[in-house]
Parts: structure tokens; sequence; C-alpha cells
């Protein structure tokens, strides 16, 4: 017996998650590139208008996907906020 695929509720819980994530990152580049690729992914992961609901084990990877960069962009924020730098211009 396979388990559900993920709700809506699901991924849209884990999208802000990604978001808030991303915003972890001390240097802007990075701040924004992370909230950038995030954003881009799930557009380019959306089905377009018309076309059929996507499979359950599709769906399933995709959110296990999701899980899997949350976890990367959070090691990857912490890391960043330690060896910090001096804010750029853009920031002040």
């Amino acid at each position: 017996m396979t388990a559900p695929a993920p709700t809506l509720a699901q991924f849209r819980s884990i999208y802000r998650s990604l978001m808030r994530a991303g915003r972890g990152f001390h240097a802007y580049h990075y701040r924004t590139y992370a909230q950038r690729r995030v954003r881009d992914a799930f557009r380019q992961a959306h089905p377009a208008q018309g076309e059929a609901a996507a499979a359950p084990e599709v769906l399933t990877a995709r959110y296990q996907e999701c899980q899997n960069t949350l976890g990367l962009i959070q090691r990857q924020a912490l890391i960043n906020r330690l060896y910090s730098t001096e804010p750029i211009v853009i920031e002040k």
C-alpha cells in the first residue's frame, strides 16, 4: 500500500518553508538567488492550465525533492551565517 499523495496545503506549506529558509541567508546575493530559484522551480513544476493533474507518484517525488531542498537550504544558510561578511551597499 502506497502513501497518499501530498495535498495542495502541504505543497503550500513547504513552499512557505522554502521561502522562509531562503531569507535565512545573511548575504544578499545568496538570499535573493535562493528565493528566486524556489519561486521559479514551483512555477515550472505547476501544470499548465488545461493539463491533467500529475500522478500521485510524481507528486510524492516532487514533494520529497522539496523536502531535500529545504534541508539543503537550511544547512547552507547556517554556514552562510557562521561565515558572514560586511553588508553590501544594496543592503544598507
